[in-house]
């Protein structure tokens, strides 16, 4: 080849090059182009108009600053400030897009506007816009969940209106206002706003009677949000035009069956199983007000019929009749030969997260951690007792022992305190009352946690005692809680002042509740120094000695009460248990049996859902060990011990227990000692079949309800929300809602 020939290639070589890097400038600029030149529409009116609304909203919000009620707290300050500038944009411009753009864009509109309707009524109620919790730690459920519940409720308003932009501006006012009520309801009683409020009558007059509302700097910043969810939505297509106005009604029809897909979808879904009942909070509000009303429906078992359920009682009671009538004369005998004709004070304590962390596996301590406790035997019944709650949901187990009724079948994360008790559920304190007692409950925590300062009264509780009355100046344990001792100084008191009726004083305590990681100077420490199955060497188990530490505290202090009560004449009766095991760390979990959580069988799950019990008195009776029961089965346990009169619901759970001694939210035991699974129970058990119907007649069958059953003769209802609306209110007057312990217990 010549070399003009070289050089004519090299030249050609050079001008393809040359035209390739043309070409890709070519395509930079027109991406760069696409980019900067975003078909807008504007004038300088609305840009005008933007700028005084940035100005005019920074500066009201340095206004509302100046005064303590209307501050927006500044973990709202972020949020508000870019919602301002979010709707200058949206005065400032109008966005329009053709073709596929267009439609994108409509798309991507939507999903802004519906993140902003969820911001707005987040922010409203006060809580988090993106949720965390143990259930959804990232909050990605709850906020998708909150999505389809928005999506279905536009699609039911377009069905309606035809007419898109104002279907999705009528849900974000819906759920505003919504919020608004549930702001409300938190600060003034305690509890979310849930759909159970709208078939109480008149609660929303009740609350506009009853408080003085003013606007808050929570609502101010949701009212921001709310402003920029209304302008993003103008992006919206107003009306949609599918071709005609067949098509345009089939459209219709089809956003209907969206609605009822998205109903039927979430009645499937077990979105209760990211529903955080213990921390409103943690939620995504209109997800856990759907969730709510999901759970108020509890669908009848197969086979259910007033007249069924009532049978299978009559046919249970009839059984063990001999046997309660049994056990029941000998514990009368046994309070007679104290004082002739006198019945006992009967005392219980629900001592929180009080448990015996040796059933889960072998560990050596320091020093024995309950010595009190395991040392009583004489004059004491004694057992493992079985809850369905885990690290939570103590009211789960205080409402099984004050009802006798299992919440093991009940959906995640339920909790009948908020959703299924009223003044006509029977109750231990009621039928004690029809026996002549004088009734008492405590809780030295907020009044309002659990609904309690309503649910004691509903339960037949003549007189209750809170924090915010009661024990505000009392001991603290860690510098955070009540002391267990100062609850049982209280029942010590009630005792001394007693009148001449018997009483019965429940006491509901908060010492020992988590998290483990606050210290606990000045107490006596104990140490885990030896883990036979440890698999994680170089781990400390710093929150399990802190546990332990405060279950030796409260084993102190319940010795120094039972010490007290040794010494008084008149027959008297305590039975204390644990309402759950604590939340520890998983590693705990993993080195006391030697392998993680995920390979515990379901018979070593059930394990960390045992907490122990005594039934103890100061006057002879006969003394058992090892009796192990689940939590609704102790008030009956407790009434034959004591020779008090049971009902018809107690003696068919004694029938019940003599089968199957253990029933709970993990399984069943069978009085053979097998293990069966909840879902085998349900399954192969007639036992338990049946017993699902009594607790639907008992909990939830309003007109079916056979009462007689359930509450002796003379047993009276609890107080109605009527009776109790004046005596709340002065509550409230008084305490406030300021200087309560930040926990729910």
């Amino acid at each position: 080849m010549s070399n003009k020939d070289d050089v004519q290639n090299r030249k050609d070589t050079e001008q393809k090059q040359n035209h390739k890097d043309q070409n890709k400038w070519q395509a930079v600029r027109q991406k760069r182009d696409y980019v900067l030149k975003l078909p807008v529409e504007t004038n300088y009116l609305r840009l005008i108009l933007a700028a005084v609304y940035i100005v005019a909203g920074l500066a009201l919000m340095s206004v509302f600053g100046q005064y303590e009620q209307t501050q927006i707290p500044s973990q709202y300050w972020p949020s508000t400030v870019i919602a301002i500038f979010v709707t200058a944009l949206f005065i400032a411009v109008t966005f329009k897009f053709e073709g596929k753009d267009r439609r994108n864009w409509h798309i991507a509109v939507g999903l802004i506007s519906f993140f902003l309707i969820a911001a707005a009524h987040q922010t409203a109620c006060g809580m988090p816009i993106v949720t965390s919790s143990r259930f959804d730690p990232l909050g990605l459920i709850q906020l998708g969940l909150a999505f389809l519940i928005m999506s279905a409720l536009t699609a039911l308003f377009f069905a309606l209106t035809n007419r898109l932009r104002l279907s999705v501006r009528i849900v974000l006012v819906m759920l505003f206002v919504l919020s608004c009520v549930n702001f409300f309801l938190l600060k003034f009683r305690g509890d979310p706003f849930y759909v159970g409020d709208l078939l109480t009558a008149n609660t929303g007059m009740e609350v506009a009677k009853n408080y003085a509302i003013g606007i808050s700097g929570t609502i101010i910043a949701g009212i921001y949000m709310a402003i920029c969810a209304y302008a993003v939505s103008t992006s919206i297509p107003s009306k949609i035009d599918f071709g005609g106005k067949k098509k345009n009604g089939l459209m219709r029809l089809g956003a209907l069956g969206v609605t009822a897909a998205a109903f039927v979808l979430i009645m499937c879904l077990p979105i209760e199983d990211v529903y955080d009942s213990w921390t409103p909070s943690s939620n995504q509000y209109i997800t856990a007000f759907v969730t709510n009303a999901k759970l108020l429906h509890i669908p009848k078992p197969k086979g259910y019929s007033a007249q069924a359920a009532a049978q299978i009682v009559k046919t249970g009671s009839k059984k063990a009749s001999a046997e309660v009538k049994k056990n029941t004369n000998a514990g009368k005998k046994a309070t007679e030969g104290v004082a002739s004709g006198k019945k006992p004070t009967v005392i219980a304590v629900m001592n929180e997260s009080f448990s015996d962390l040796s059933v889960l596996g072998n560990f050596q301590t320091n020093e024995d951690y309950m010595p009190f406790f395991r040392s009583l035997s004489q004059n004491t019944v004694r057992g493992n007792l079985y809850v369905d709650v885990y690290g939570a949901g103590t009211c789960n187990t205080e409402y099984s022992f004050l009802t006798g009724n299992s919440t093991a079948f009940l959906p995640e994360n339920t909790r009948p305190y908020q959703m299924y008790v009223n003044y006509k559920t029977p109750s231990l304190a009621k039928n004690l009352r029809a026996q002549g007692y004088e009734t008492y409950a405590m809780h030295p925590g907020k009044s309002s946690a659990w609904k309690r300062n309503k649910v004691y009264p509903y339960l037949g509780f003549q007189h209750t005692y809170f924090y915010e009355d009661s024990f505000s100046h009392s001991e603290l344990t860690r510098n955070n809680y009540v002391s267990d001792r100062a609850t049982y100084q209280k029942i010590i008191d009630l005792y001394k002042n007693r009148g001449s009726k018997p009483q019965f004083i429940f006491d509901v305590t908060i010492a020992n509740h988590g998290g483990y990681n606050v210290g606990t100077n000045g107490m006596e420490q104990i140490k885990i120094i030896n883990m036979p199955n440890q698999v994680n060497s170089n781990v400390e188990h710093t929150d399990a000695e802190e546990y332990l530490t405060l279950i030796k505290e409260s084993d102190t202090a319940l010795k120094e009460m039972i010490n007290y009560f040794k010494s008084q004449d008149e027959p008297v009766a305590i039975v204390f248990f644990g309402d759950h095991q604590p939340r520890l760390d998983d590693s705990f979990y993993a080195d006391v049996k030697g392998k993680s959580l995920s390979k515990w069988s379901n018979e070593e799950a059930q394990q960390r859902y045992i907490t122990p019990y005594i039934i103890w008195t100061n006057y002879d009776i006969q003394s058992q060990s090892n009796k192990n029961l689940s939590v609704n089965y102790l008030q009956t346990e407790l009434l034959q011990t004591l020779g008090l009169k049971t009902t018809a619901y107690n003696q068919y759970e004694q029938a019940m227990y003599d089968k199957m001694p253990v029933l709970n939210s993990k399984g069943a035991i069978t009085a053979d000692g097998d293990y069966l699974t909840l879902d085998d129970a349900e399954k192969y058990n007639v036992g338990v079949q049946n017993y699902r119907k009594v607790l639907y007649n008992n909990m939830f069958d309003k007109k079916g309800q056979k009462r007689s059953l359930y509450l002796l003769k003379g047993a009276p209802d609890g107080k109605s929300d009527q009776e109790l609306r004046s005596s709340l209110e002065a509550y409230r007057k008084k305490y406030g809602n300021s200087n309560l312990m930040n926990v729910v217990n």
